[in-house]
């Protein structure tokens, strides 16, 4: 949906429907649909006269999602036997990527290959809905308004990020991957206290 992926990857706290009839080239009715529906997941708020503004998840909120995406991934990666070469080889060419990116103050490209590395994971387990369930979790915990915020003012956490990134990876397959989970629930809960 063409206006979340505004709301996640843009720098913008507020818009108009004509910014949207605008800037989509769509005509207002799928547009209005596509907000209410916004509106009802929590993503923003629609104000009669003064436009359209993005919401930021509450406190609560936020550790209510980081607790649901330690659930979810957690058990995922529990539940693989085995992680091939093929699958440690794209789960290392993204550590390295998050490097590059992280070098170059790439916002939008960190938090990409951030939420890719934790989808792959998912990915692998085969659980369609696990997936969904952290995709939504995901866009509301992490636009790039976040991510440049760390970027710029706490670098040493996306560090620290990336160092767990590869624990995780160099602990797959060991003790049926349960200190990779162990470790990845710290990851997870390292989020929530940065984020909070």
């Amino acid at each position: 949906m063409k206006i979340k992926e505004i709301i996640v990857k843009g720098e913008e706290e507020f818009t108009s429907e004509s910014s949207l009839v605008n800037l989509l080239s769509m005509s207002r009715t799928p547009i209005r649909e596509a907000l209410h529906r916004l509106e009802n997941e929590g993503f923003l708020k629609i104000f009669s006269n003064q436009g359209i503004f993005f919401t930021i998840p509450t406190v609560e909120e936020r550790n209510e999602l980081f607790d649901l995406r330690i659930a979810i991934e957690t058990h995922a990666i529990k539940q693989v036997s085995v992680f091939t070469n093929e699958n440690i080889s794209y789960l290392n060419e993204n550590i390295k990527n998050q490097h590059i990116a992280f070098e170059n103050k790439d916002y939008q490209e960190f938090n990409e290959l951030d939420m890719d590395f934790h989808q792959y994971l998912l990915e692998v387990n085969g659980n369609s809905h696990f997936l969904k369930v952290y995709k939504n979790c995901r866009e509301r915990l992490m636009t790039i308004r976040s991510a440049k915020y760390l970027l710029s003012s706490r670098s040493d956490v996306l560090k620290e990020l990336i160092d767990d990134h590869k624990d995780i990876l160099e602990n797959l397959n060991k003790s049926s991957n349960h200190l990779s989970a162990k470790i990845l629930e710290k990851h997870i809960n390292k989020g929530k206290t940065n984020f909070s």
